[in-house]
């Protein structure tokens, strides 16, 4: 497993090394899940264009979602040791993307 590519803040910094911070906006997945509206228009605004209609909305939201596979499914949670595990190690991580983005949702202390 490539889990590097999940300690964002260390990608993170050298893009902000080189534009500035008005020019990103990072979104958290489970946001998405949890109000795939709010966050599409979250999204249209920051890039500037329209919102969709209600129409468009429904295509969007009853599009096959590829990464809701059957093995996925099939595998269960995720072992108590195993999430320990990568709470420890991602949290010093987190902490400094919750830092440079000044939002401590990328904590992922809701979970």
């Amino acid at each position: 497993m490539r889990i590097h590519i999940s300690c964002y803040s260390v990608f993170l910094r050298e893009w902000l090394s080189v534009f500035h911070n008005d020019h990103f906006l990072v979104l958290r997945t489970e946001d998405y899940h949890a109000d795939m509206k709010a966050t599409l228009q979250r999204t249209y605004t920051f890039l500037g264009v329209r919102n969709l209609t209600g129409e468009e909305e429904a295509k969007v939201e009853s599009q096959y979602k590829k990464h809701e596979t059957v093995l996925k499914k099939k595998a269960g949670p995720m072992f108590p040791e195993t999430r320990a595990l990568l709470e420890e190690f991602f949290a010093p991580f987190n902490e400094d993307l919750a830092q440079l983005l000044g939002d401590d949702r990328f904590l992922w202390k809701d979970r």
